[in-house]
């Protein structure tokens, strides 16, 4: 990421909102890119969730609906709380359940890139057809394919408690009608809206500049903030 701040969140906004190109985006240069896509999904998003923080601060504002009266509820999430859940590393499971023993891995980008090809219906079992790396029962190989229900529940209760960030889960009281409205809060949409939204702000900023002065986009986005703002008002 440049370090220009400016010139920074707009490669950051022109990256698009794809949690993987976002990540590119924000990551020091030299970060090669299959490193950042075999992360494990909640390691990736909680360094999301930190270039959040380090772009706008602790505190993630969202907005869900509420599917009982139609109004929206706010929520506020703090983003140190969300990256003390996640551990120092995210390691495999291994577990056993009946005569079945599994081991496997963290999904990463690469496997939830796969999962977009697949129908619904299949996605659970495309994803433990990739994820796990050992599955026997009685001690003999077996086919993941043929795991009983319990075993695939056992299998997402270690990987969910393995890598707590992959899926954020939120249970919010709506003010407007008292229902509890479950939501799954997304690190790249809302660092993605974040960026364009300071994006437009700072681009309508270098065109009024422009307009008034006649300076380049280059010049202005090199300013500090107080500077360029201590010229809007003096052209005001």
């Amino acid at each position: 990421m440049s370090t220009n701040p400016a010139k920074g969140l707009l490669a950051l906004w022109e990256a698009g909102t794809s949690p993987l190109a976002l990540l590119r985006a924000a990551e020091p240069s030299g970060v090669q890119d299959d490193a950042l896509a075999r992360l494990p999904v909640g390691a990736r998003d909680g360094k999301l969730i930190a270039h959040q923080r380090r772009l706008f601060g602790p505190a993630i504002e969202a907005t869900v609906p509420c599917a009982e009266c139609g109004e929206t509820a706010e929520v506020t999430l703090d983003a140190d709380s969300l990256l003390a859940m996640a551990p120092e590393e995210v390691a495999p499971i291994a577990i056993t359940s009946g005569a079945w023993r599994i081991e496997a891995r963290p999904a990463d980008s690469r496997d939830m890139a796969a999962l977009a090809m697949e129908v619904p219906e299949a996605a659970e079992r495309a994803l433990l057809a990739r994820v796990v790396t050992l599955c026997t029962r009685d001690g003999a190989p077996a086919d993941p394919a043929n795991l009983p229900p319990e075993a695939v529940a056992a299998i997402e209760d270690a990987l969910e408690a393995a890598d707590p960030l992959a899926a954020i889960t939120l249970l919010v009281a709506c003010p407007h009608c008292g229902a509890s409205i479950p939501a799954l809060h997304d690190p790249a949409h809302h660092l993605a809206r974040s960026v364009a939204a300071e994006a437009r702000r700072l681009l309508a900023e270098v065109a009024a500049l422009a307009r008034a002065y006649g300076w380049r986009e280059a010049d202005i986005l090199a300013m500090t903030p107080q500077r360029r703002a201590a010229y809007l008002e003096l052209a005001a």
